[in-house]
C-alpha cells in the first residue's frame, strides 16, 4: 500500500522534497511525545492504572506514527533515486551523455539485502537517515544501502532491478532480452563500476565483458563477508568467490582468495590489486574513501599515459 502511495509521484524532486518533509514530521512527533511524557510524569493525576495506561497510550501511538513517517520518507527516497537512476539509463541509452555522474553496481539478485551487520542503535547515525532499522537495540546495516552512501559524493549509484524493491541503488527496470543492452550502455559511462561477482551466469557474463575491455580500469570488486545473515543456500560467498577467482587467474590476474571477513578490491591497469580493504559494512565513510583512492589512481594512471 505503501508503495503504490508513493510510485503515485512522478518527479524525483517531489518525491524528494516529500522525504523531507516526512523526516521533519517524524522528528516532530518525536519531540511531542517526548514533550507529553514528560508533562505527564511531572503532573500525575487519577489512578495508577490510568496514569500508566496513558504513558503507554502515548508512547505505543507516538511510536507508530514515527515509524510510518520514517518508513514513507524512506521509500519516497528511494523513488527519488529510481527516478534519477531511470532518466541516466534514458539518456545513455539513446546515445548522449548522462545528465549526472553515476557508479554502476553490478550484482547478482540472490545477494540482494543478504550481507548487512547490526551494531548499537546510539552508533547507527545510518538510522535516522533512513538507512536501517532497530532490531533488538541495534541497527541493522545493509551492504547496498551503505554503499549508496559511500557513493554520493561521485553521483547517483545505480543498479538493474524492481523500482522500490529495496533501499539502496536507483533501480533501472530492463526485461530478460535487453538486460546485457543496459548493462553495455550503463557499463560505457559509468564514473565507477562497483561489482559483487559471483559464478551465476548473468554475472559472469558481466565479468568477462569487464576483463575482455579496460572496463576493469574503472572497477571497484567487492569480496562480501561470508557471514550472511540468511541460509548460505542461497548464497555461498566463499564458493561463488572461488569461481570468480577462477576466471580471473585465468585471465592472468593474481586474485587473492576470498576473506570470510570482507574486502574491496581495485586492479586499475595491473594484474594485481593496486588497492585493496577491509570491507566493514558499518562504515560508509571508509568504503567512500576507498572509492576517492580508485578514482584517484584511475586518474593518475590516465595522466601517467597522456604525459
Amino acid at each position: 500500500m505503501l508503495k503504490r502511495i508513493v510510485a503515485a509521484t512522478r518527479s524525483s524532486r517531489t518525491a524528494s522534497l516529500c522525504q523531507l518533509l516526512l523526516n521533519l514530521l517524524a522528528a516532530a512527533t518525536l519531540v511531542a511525545v517526548a514533550a507529553v511524557l514528560i508533562f505527564i510524569v511531572t503532573q500525575p493525576s487519577g489512578g495508577l492504572i490510568g496514569y500508566l495506561g496513558r504513558i503507554a497510550l502515548i508512547a505505543i501511538g507516538g511510536a507508530a506514527l514515527i515509524s510510518l513517517f520514517s518508513s514513507l520518507a524512506e521509500l519516497y527516497g528511494q523513488h527519488a533515486r529510481d527516478l534519477r537512476a531511470a532518466a541516466i539509463f534514458s539518456a545513455v541509452r539513446d546515445g548522449g551523455p548522462p545528465p549526472r555522474p553515476y557508479t554502476l553496481y553490478l550484482r547478482p539478485f540472490a545477494s540482494t539485502d543478504l550481507f548487512a551487520e547490526h551494531v548499537l542503535s546510539a552508533a547507527g547515525a545510518n538510522v535516522s537517515a533512513g538507512q536501517g532499522f532497530l532490531y533488538g537495540g541495534t541497527a541493522r546495516v545493509e551492504l547496498e544501502a551503505q554503499l549508496e552512501l559511500a557513493t554520493r559524493p561521485f553521483g547517483e549509484l545505480i543498479a538493474l532491478g524492481e523500482p522500490l524493491e529495496h533501499v539502496g541503488a536507483g533501480r533501472v527496470l530492463v526485461d530478460e532480452s535487453t538486460w546485457q543492452n543496459a548493462v553495455q550502455s550503463l557499463t560505457e559511462h559509468a564514473e565507477l563500476i562497483v561489482l559483487l561477482p559471483s559464478s551465476r551466469p548473468g554475472t559472469l557474463w558481466e565479468i568477462e565483458r569487464i576483463l575482455d575491455s579496460n572496463l576493469i580500469e574503472r572497477t571497484v570488486l567487492i569480496d562480501a563477508p561470508n557471514s550472511g545473515e540468511k541460509a548460505q543456500g542461497a548464497f555461498a560467498q566463499s564458493a561463488e568467490w572461488a569461481q570468480v577467482r577462477d576466471a580471473f587467474i585465468r585471465r592472468g590476474y593474481d586474485m587473492p582468495p576470498d576473506s570470510k571477513d570482507g574486502v574491496l578490491l581495485f586492479f586499475g591497469r595491473a594484474k594485481s590489486p593496486q588497492a585493496s580493504a577491509r570491507l566493514d559494512i558499518d562504515a560508509e565513510d571508509n568504503i567512500r574513501r576507498f572509492f576517492k583512492r580508485a578514482l584517484n589512481l584511475r586518474t593518475a594512471q590516465t595522466e601517467g599515459v597522456l604525459t
